[in-house]
């Protein structure tokens, strides 16, 4: 949306604002339905857009989930599939639940010895 602004030369806040209200569905103003019924003076645009963000955007957690479930063990060994997850997690995830995305990779056989071995 952004670059669509830029292109057509649209700075105004309050343009921006009622371009995207126009372009809403019913059940979007249902999210937004008290900022367009009653703008913020300031910044209205950036109003919406943070609530739609907010709204609809998958929280870090979950990005972090999704990027991780794709991940397989397949060939290789499986500290390169912790290095994987690790390197992916950028330390944004707890220990806990690297250890547990880990080790539901793993082979159930493993998954098995190694819940024999857990003092939890």
């Amino acid at each position: 949306m952004e670059s669509q602004f830029t292109l057509a030369g649209v700075t105004s806040e309050i343009t921006k604002f009622h371009h995207i209200v126009v372009a809403l569905k019913p059940k979007e103003l249902e999210v937004v339905g008290d900022i367009v019924l009653n703008p913020p003076a300031d910044e209205p645009y950036d109003a919406l857009r943070k609530r739609l963000c907010s709204q609809y955007a998958d929280s870090e957690d979950q990005r972090l989930r999704d990027l991780i479930s794709s991940m397989q063990l397949g060939d290789r060994k499986p500290s390169r599939l912790l290095l994987e997850i690790r390197s992916k997690a950028e330390n944004k995830i707890s220990e806990e639940l690297m250890k547990s995305l880990f080790l539901q990779r793993l082979p159930t056989h493993v998954q098995q010895i190694l819940a024999k071995l857990d003092p939890r």
